[in-house]
């Protein structure tokens, strides 16, 4: 087993419509199905690393309140979990996993980073191809 002086944090995007990552050790869930919603449309065909879209999804009311209580529990549970050969994982999903979800799981880890510590991102359906709605 692998002690970790800074436990790892890792960050999912995903799509509630094709499956949940699967979870093993500490996890926070943020589910933005209904939460911080776009003000405005034509997004579709734009992904969370379009700039267009991360400027209107960091102007929605809310976002960074979020965003800080998001860090500070999972860096709460990456404390507890010190010592131990997990990390903590934030899962943040929204209806496509490929626009919402994608933007907040990049803030989400770069202010983890931006506080010293560990975080990687990773994207479960950052490529998918858009069908059946999704």
């Amino acid at each position: 087993m692998s002690v970790h002086s800074v436990p790892l944090v890792v960050v999912q995007s995903f799509s509630f419509g094709r499956r949940v990552p699967t979870i093993q050790g500490s996890v926070l869930l943020l589910d933005l199905r209904c939460q911080l919603l776009l003000r405005h449309r034509g997004f579709e065909g734009m992904t969370g690393y379009d700039e267009d879209l991360v400027r209107e999804m960091l102007a929605v009311p809310g976002v960074f309140t979020a965003v800080e209580r998001t860090v500070e529990a999972a860096l709460a549970l990456a404390d507890l979990n010190t010592g131990r050969d997990f990390p903590t994982r934030v899962l943040v999903g929204c209806r496509s996993g490929r626009r919402r979800s994608v933007v907040l799981a990049e803030v989400i880890a770069a202010s983890i980073v931006g506080r010293g510590r560990d975080a990687v991102v990773e994207h479960h359906h950052l490529n998918v191809t858009v069908t059946d709605g999704y």
